[in-house]
């Protein structure tokens, strides 16, 4: 909970009122609550009236810090289990290490990864550490090696994350596609019906993401077309990313279509238009 309200009901109970928060701290919070969703939707940072307000509540008084500390906790697992050696054995890094050994030997497979939701910040991380090993002297992944399809279904990494990743791509994969929900069905997939009516994605954009100082920060996430129909609610740092989807119209297909039929979040990884499409994508 935010500091003031805990601060607050300390303070009731020492004096032996009820311990509830007080009218006056209510107000102030109220009033902040109401200059944030209004500075937002000047920002053009919004996700509508009613889900913003929600979310600069949970802000406010600190009611998504557990959501917010989870999350981090998986991105940052995601990124550790390709951390540089030390006393603990990292999966990520123990297979990449024989995979670019075998690779160095000779064999070359055609090898596609695959990553619904969390698993794109995975595949990001992923992306990114074959970068530094292909920068590394005495790193045994030939210069060479490139991965053939990178799919993402419903990514959950950050534009800013991913940006970087597609910016390498002569160098790190040959084909990319990404299978995502249009903003309509984004917002038609309640998280919450009534509490929160918008998708997942919605809601890690705009409770549990955190900027370079770990503060609350509203977040553009990739998945999202929210933030590629508008250019000004975005930011200079996606250009690239949207770039490169523009570029070529089949590495990005939008549910539900006539290549995905997904209509909630949950939906990709067994969609049977989706795994169709992306059959097809391998076969080829």
């Amino acid at each position: 909970m935010s500091p003031d309200v805990v601060a607050d009901l300390a303070a009731r109970a020492g004096t032996g009122e009820r311990a509830l928060v007080s009218t006056a701290l209510v107000v102030r919070k109220t009033v902040r609550v109401v200059a944030a969703v209004v500075g937002r939707f000047r920002q053009r940072t919004d996700h509508g009236l009613y889900p913003t307000v929600v979310e600069e509540i949970l802000r406010e008084f600190y009611l998504a810090n557990v959501g917010a500390a989870i999350w981090d906790a998986m991105k940052r697992q995601t990124a550790d289990t390709f951390a540089a050696p030390d006393d603990e054995v990292r999966a990520g890094r123990y297979f990449l290490d024989r995979f670019a050994e075998l690779l160095a030997a000779g064999t070359r497979p055609q090898v596609t990864v695959v990553g619904h939701s969390a698993g794109a910040v995975f595949i990001s991380n992923l992306l990114e550490d074959l970068a530094r090993r292909r920068a590394a002297d005495d790193d045994p992944l030939p210069a060479d090696f490139r991965l053939r399809d990178v799919v993402l279904l419903a990514p959950a990494c950050t534009v800013g994350q991913l940006a970087p990743v597609v910016r390498r791509q002569a160098e790190l994969f040959d084909r990319f596609r990404m299978f995502t929900m249009t903003d309509a069905a984004e917002q038609a997939d309640h998280l919450l019906p009534f509490l929160y009516p918008r998708s997942l994605l919605y809601f890690i954009s705009g409770v549990l993401e955190r900027g370079p100082s770990r503060q609350s920060a509203v977040t553009p996430i990739a998945g999202m077309q929210h933030w590629y129909l508008d250019p000004a609610a975005v930011g200079p740092e996606s250009d690239d990313l949207r770039g490169f989807l523009r570029a070529d119209p089949a590495r990005t297909v939008w549910s539900p279509g006539l290549d995905a039929g997904a209509r909630s979040h949950t939906a990709f990884d067994d969609d049977p238009q989706v795994l169709a499409s992306v059959a097809a994508m391998l076969a080829d």
